[in-house]
């Protein structure tokens, strides 16, 4: 490449660069102030737990708020259990409220707060035969169990029954309901949200009409929830619980701990909807006690505070940021066609100013669909660039261990810059809060890994460098590698060689089945043990395929590259970019704040480099055992031919 081509590309570099690391401070800046986290319980357990223990629900509400507690969530009566408790047939009895909302849910019941003769009980009957049909109907709140929340200084969280909720009147009387009782944040009960029937428009309405925040659940999906954050601007605090199932499996108290102080510090939860546990011992009061006040204490510990959580501001990139970053990953992108085709004067400038000329009119005019496309190209690029622009020396270099620390730190370096790239096109409130996702996963952990594969695997072929000597540097490598990949493909494979292709492509493909966010195989019982105990340990753990597989490898095959070895060295730097591709994709969770995911990609990377040189000085312990080196009779002289063999690294 001439030094003009070579300028103008590390200018827009520079660039992308730049405008990406200024959207990474503004996303800090959003981030770094939220540290405000709700610790709630379900007043429904509360009741329970204080019947067990012998006390009375204010009471144990005060021993609640005494460890931590801020918030309690009250979910409506249903309209069965309203009537299964009304002494039948008085349905006089019927709280004003609930009479409100029936009278607006149920129109044809005719429900009034005042009965004459006979017409309680054809309301009675006609409750009954609702309640049949629509039980879990939601029909207001208990004012007295709000009363007492109050009283005990917490908060009430509203739990609307969105069942059978059909028209908007009686939508906006649901939603009055939780104003009611001084709710300032709502998470729906059950498997729907209010209004998913076509009346979210309605509810996010009623829902910033009445100063109501709502609480999206995590990881538990509600019908209609995404419609809804979309509507309500993605004005919404992420929620954490652990369901009933997995309470009454296999949960114990250490284990929500860690999955509770997991999501509030890496996936933006605010609010914790803690359910008890009632099978500890002999007193669950003290168990329960015990367990929230832990909690609280480890969240404090973790720069936390607990109260009323706040929302998210949203960040707001100037569109230069994002034309400049535009700009960065093209310029990667068109370094990489010059590298491989070397085209010549006219092609590569007419490229230039249409790759200029796509950056300002997609940065002006485009959309989600040119943010993620642009993402993912710095996705699949920067993982594979350094492997592939890694210059093989001819001959053995001094110091090889140290030339293969300076290049493992500067591959990493690049991808680095590529997943501030890739993370600051799509750094927008659904990515940052996690509903919406980084598009391509499995093509940006793929793509890499086949670039990365052919491009070494023909750079070790003898033809390859026959070649390239023909041809010479100013030609584009790509016939060169078209000429090592058919000399590479024309071996006949081997039985040992065939189970080892057999190996790698099962590898790879658990390695996609296990990439995302809700993988559908998940990590044994005991990688979540040693996970929880890097998390201990680190504050923030790595990721094991980084610093056990991934890294190493790539640091061992430098050093034998370096050492001038290329026998295998393709399949160990291919292997190791595995490391450099997960390293990309840790900043692909935009959930995840950017601190933390700074934090992994620090410990993946010396943890990586150190496990390699412990492989390195095995491999060459190894290596001066089987094949030890020859005894001179003479000793060599200075410049002669006499091979000479390194003592180690």
């Amino acid at each position: 490449m001439s030094p003009l081509k070579r300028r103008a590309l590390l200018l827009l570099l520079a660039l992308g660069a730049l405008c990406a690391v200024l959207v990474a401070i503004q996303r800090l800046r959003v981030e770094r102030p939220n540290r405000t986290v709700a610790l709630a319980v379900d007043y429904a357990e509360v009741q329970n737990l204080a019947e067990l223990s012998g006390l009375t629900v204010p009471e144990a509400l005060q021993r609640l708020r005494q460890v931590g507690v801020t918030h309690v969530g009250l979910t409506e009566w249903s309209l069965e259990e309203m009537v299964r408790s009304l002494p039948y047939p008085t349905p006089r009895l019927l709280p004003d409220n609930v009479a409100w909302q029936l009278k607006h849910k149920l129109p044809q019941s005719r429900i009034t707060t005042d009965y004459a003769g006979g017409d309680a009980v054809r309301v009675a009957s006609a409750l009954a035969a609702a309640a049949a049909r629509m039980p879990k109907m939601g029909v207001g709140y208990d004012y007295e169990a709000a009363a007492s929340i109050r009283n005990a200084g917490l908060q009430v969280i509203a739990r609307p029954r969105p069942d059978f909720t059909v028209t908007a009147q009686a939508l906006g009387v649901s939603l009055d309901g939780a104003k009611a009782i001084q709710a300032k944040i709502v998470i729906f009960n059950g498997t729907q949200v209010l209004g998913n029937g076509g009346l979210l428009a309605q509810t996010a309405s009623a829902l910033n009409a009445r100063g109501l925040t709502y609480g999206y659940v995590e990881l538990v999906p509600q019908e209609g929830e995404s419609e809804l954050a979309r509507r309500l601007g993605y004005r919404l605090l992420r929620v954490h619980s652990i369901s009933e199932a997995e309470m009454a499996e296999r949960m114990t108290p250490s284990a929500a701990l860690d999955r509770y102080s997991l999501a509030v510090r890496e996936r933006k939860v605010r609010i914790c909807y803690v359910r008890l546990f009632f099978d500890q011992g002999e007193n669950p009061l003290t168990a329960n006690l015990e367990y929230l006040a832990a909690l609280a204490e480890r969240l404090r510990g973790e720069g936390f505070a607990l109260g009323e959580p706040v929302l998210y501001a949203a960040p707001t990139p100037h569109r230069s940021l994002r034309i400049g970053v535009y700009l960065g990953i093209g310029a990667a992108l068109l370094w990489l066609v010059q590298s491989f085709l070397g085209l010549s004067l006219p092609w590569f400038w007419g490229l230039f100013l249409l790759m200029v000329a796509d950056a300002v009119v997609e940065g002006f005019l485009g959309g989600g669909t040119g943010r993620a496309l642009a993402a993912l190209t710095a996705g699949v690029l920067f993982p594979a660039w350094g492997l592939v622009a890694l210059r093989w020396p001819e001959q053995p270099a001094p110091r090889p261990v140290w030339r293969a620390v300076r290049a493992f730190v500067a591959i990493s370096g690049l991808t680095l810059l590529g997943a501030l790239l890739a993370a600051a096109p799509v750094t927008t409130q659904p990515y940052l809060l996690g509903l919406e996702q980084f598009r391509g996963v499995k093509l940006q952990q793929l793509l890499p890994l086949l670039l990365v594969l052919a491009i070494t695997l023909a750079r070790s072929m003898p033809h390859y460098r026959e070649a390239r000597l023909e041809l010479g540097e100013h030609r584009g490598e790509i016939w060169a590698l078209r000429e090592g990949l058919a000399e590479a493909l024309g071996y006949a494979v081997r039985y040992w060689q065939a189970l080892l292709i057999m190996f790698g492509l099962a590898a790879l493909a658990l390695l996609l089945i296990r990439s995302g966010n809700e993988p559908p195989i998940g990590a044994s019982g005991l990688e979540r043990q040693f996970r929880a105990f890097l998390d201990h340990l680190l504050w923030v753990r790595p990721r094991t395929k980084e610093i056990f597989f991934g890294h190493p490898l790539l640091l061992l095959s430098l050093i034998l590259l370096f050492r001038g070895s290329r026998r295998g060295v393709w399949l160990g730097l291919t292997a190791g970019a595995v490391g450099q591709v997960s390293l990309l994709n840790t900043f692909c969770h935009l959930h995840t704040p950017l601190t933390v995911a700074l934090v992994r990609a620090f410990h993946g990377l010396w943890i990586g480099l150190l496990v390699g040189l412990i492989l390195w000085t095995v491999v060459s312990w190894v290596e001066r055992r089987l094949y030890p080196p020859p005894e001179p009779s003479t000793p060599p002289d200075e410049g002669s031919d006499w091979p000479h063999w390194e003592e180690g690294p």
